[in-house]
C-alpha cells in the first residue's frame, strides 16, 4: 500500500482521474458529427486509456486488503471507470472509423498502462534491460500501426532500406494523405459550385417562366380590347348610314358571316383582300377597326363578334367531362358497394342457415338417443350423423 500513498503515484493517478472526467464530459456535450475524425478519435482514445487504466489500478489495490477510506476511493473509482469506459465504447462504435481506432486503441493502452507500472508500481525496479524493455513497446506500437493499412515502411517496392528508405516513405505518405485531404475538399468545393449553378439554372427557368405567363396575359389583354372595339364599331341596325366606311363594310361582312353557318364554308368576296380600306384616307382608329375585323374573319369570328356566346369553350368543355367522368365513377363504386353488401348478406344468411341445420340435426340425434338408446355421433365436420 506504500506504492499507493506515495506523493508522484497520488499525482499519477489524480492526472489519470482529471483526464478520463475531462474526456467524457468533452464526449457527452460536444455534437461528435461536427468535430473533425481526428479530434474524435483522439478524445475517445483518452476516455478509454484512462479509463481503463485506472480501473486496473484499483482492482490492483483493492486485492491488497486496504483501509476503509482506500475501500471507498477505491469501490468509487471502479463504478466510475467502469461506466466511462462503456460510454466511450458506444461513442466509439457510432462515431469513428474502426480500422483506424482499433490499432491505436491498442497503442494507447499498451503505453499508459507501461507509464502506470513504472511510475506507480515500480516496475523500474524489476526491469534487467532498458533496451529489451524499449524495443518491446516498439515492436508492439509498429505492429499496430501497421495494422492502419495504407502504409508503405519495409515492403518490396523500398528499394533503399534503412532511415533514410524509412524517412521517405513516411514523407510520402504524409504527402499522399494531404493529397487526398486536398483532393476531398476540391470535391466538396466544386459540388457545391455545381449545386449553386443548377439553383442559378433552375432560378432563371422560373423566371422565364413567370414572364412568359405575364408576356401571355397582356396578349390576351390586347386581344380582348380589340374585340371590345370592334364590337362597338359594329354598325347597328336602326341607324342607316347611306355611304358606310370600309372599315364598316368589313366589319358588316364578317359579322353576317358569323350569323350564317353556311356562308362561313364558302369564301367572302369581300374580305378577300386586306387593301379593301383606303390607307391614305383612314385614320388610326379605322385601321385598328379593319385589322382587327380580318383577325376575327381568320379566327372564325365567333367568340369576337358575340354571334354564339352560349357556345362552350375548350376548357368548359374539359370540365363538363371531367364533372361527367366523376359521376360514372361514383355510380360504379355505388354499385360495387351494394354488391359486395349483397354477397355478405347472402354469405352472413348461408351462414345461418347451416348453423340452424345443425342446430336441427342434434336435437333430432337426443331424441332419437332418449327414444331408442341408441347411440349416435354428429361429425361436425362433414355434417353427418353416425349411429
Amino acid at each position: 500500500m506504500h506504492l499507493v500513498g506515495d506523493p508522484l503515484s497520488l499525482a499519477w493517478i489524480a492526472l489519470l482521474v482529471s483526464l478520463m472526467m475531462f474526456s467524457v464530459v468533452l464526449l457527452a456535450v460536444l455534437e461528435m458529427r461536427s468535430v473533425p475524425e481526428s479530434r474524435r478519435v483522439v478524445l475517445i482514445l483518452l476516455a478509454r486509456a484512462t479509463s481503463f487504466t485506472v480501473n486496473l489500478s484499483v482492482s490492483k489495490v483493492m486485492a491488497l486488503r486496504p483501509n476503509v477510506a482506500y475501500l471507498a476511493v477505491s469501490v468509487a473509482l471502479k463504478v466510475v471507470s467502469g461506466a466511462v469506459m462503456t460510454y466511450a465504447i458506444v461513442v466509439q462504435s457510432t462515431e469513428v472509423s474502426q480500422a483506424v481506432y482499433v490499432p491505436l486503441n491498442a497503442s494507447a493502452h499498451i503505453l499508459v498502462n507501461a507509464l502506470t507500472g513504472v511510475v506507480v508500481w515500480e516496475d523500474w525496479k524489476a526491469v534487467g534491460s532498458w533496451l529489451g524493455y524499449c524495443c518491446v513497446f516498439v515492436l508492439l506500437l509498429l505492429g499496430n500501426y501497421l495494422l492502419l493499412g495504407d502504409f508503405e515502411l519495409f515492403g518490396t517496392d523500398n528499394s533503399r532500406y534503412g532511415i533514410r528508405g524509412t524517412w521517405e516513405n513516411l514523407k510520402r505518405n504524409a504527402n499522399r494523405r494531404r493529397e487526398s485531404v486536398v483532393h476531398q475538399l476540391g470535391r466538396s468545393i466544386r459540388g457545391g459550385e455545381r449545386a449553386a449553378a443548377r439553383k442559378l439554372r433552375e432560378e432563371e427557368e422560373v423566371a422565364e417562366r413567370a414572364a412568359m405567363a405575364r408576356g401571355g396575359y397582356e396578349v390576351a389583354q390586347e386581344v380582348v380590347l380589340d374585340k371590345e372595339e370592334l364590337s362597338s364599331a359594329l354598325p347597328s341596325p336602326l341607324l342607316v348610314d347611306p355611304v358606310p366606311h370600309p372599315a364598316q363594310q368589313a366589319a358588316a361582312a364578317v359579322h353576317a358571316r358569323a350569323q350564317d353557318p353556311a356562308a362561313q364554308m364558302s369564301p367572302s368576296p369581300d374580305l378577300a383582300t386586306p387593301t379593301s380600306v383606303d390607307i391614305e384616307s383612314a385614320t388610326d382608329a379605322d385601321m385598328e377597326i379593319s385589322f382587327g375585323a380580318l383577325r376575327d374573319r381568320h379566327e372564325g369570328g365567333i367568340e369576337a363578334l358575340g354571334a354564339d356566346a352560349n357556345a362552350p369553350s375548350f376548357r368548359g368543355q374539359e370540365r363538363e367531362w371531367r364533372r361527367k367522368r366523376r359521376r360514372k365513377l361514383r355510380r360504379k363504386l355505388r354499385r360495387k358497394r351494394k354488391s359486395r353488401r349483397r354477397r355478405r348478406r347472402k354469405q352472413k344468411w348461408r351462414q345461418r342457415r347451416r348453423w340452424r341445420q345443425r342446430r336441427r340435426r342434434r336435437k333430432q340425434m337426443r331424441k332419437r338417443e332418449r327414444a331408442g338408446g341408441l347411440s349416435c355421433e354428429f361429425s361436425g365436420l362433414g355434417g353427418q350423423l353416425v349411429c
